[in-house]
């Protein structure tokens, strides 16, 4: 089952369940075309960073903040290489540590200057340039994303 929570609602606007041989990447599309995105921000784990859910959220007319984790191929490292670029003049929030599970996990959110980031990254940066934020979980210093 996939749900879209309404945060300031605080109630459940949709859900949607998963196919039985399938997974929550492919529900996720479904979900959003149930729902009026325009004006709003979808956030979404980092399983649903992919390109097809952030051009979908933006034909619909919303925005979004994706979570991205070391995992994801070159995309990780691409993104730390723009957002630590001077360049840019990013703003990175106070890394928030919590441990749970057997692991120590550290977030913390990266927002850059959209138009430079296109500027820098064009084909890189998605649809409209849209910024993407970083979390990153770890255990004992090693990295297991």
């Amino acid at each position: 089952m996939v749900s879209a929570w309404g945060a300031e609602q605080r109630l459940v606007l949709a859900q949607i369940a998963t196919d039985a041989k399938s997974n929550e990447i492919t529900a996720v599309p479904k979900l959003l075309r149930l729902l009026a995105l325009k004006g709003t921000i979808v956030t979404a784990d980092a399983l649903n960073c992919q390109r097809a859910i952030a051009e979908q959220i933006v034909a619909q007319k919303g925005d979004y903040a994706l979570a991205l984790k070391g995992n994801q191929g070159t995309l990780f490292d691409d993104v730390v290489l723009l957002l630590d670029d001077a360049e840019l003049k990013s703003s990175t929030s106070t890394p928030l540590v919590e441990a749970d599970h057997g692991r120590i996990e550290t977030r913390a959110a990266t927002v850059s200057n959209r138009d430079r980031l296109v500027a820098k990254t064009a084909p890189m940066a998605g649809p409209e340039g849209h910024r993407q934020g970083s979390s990153k979980a770890r255990n004992g210093g090693q990295n297991h994303d």
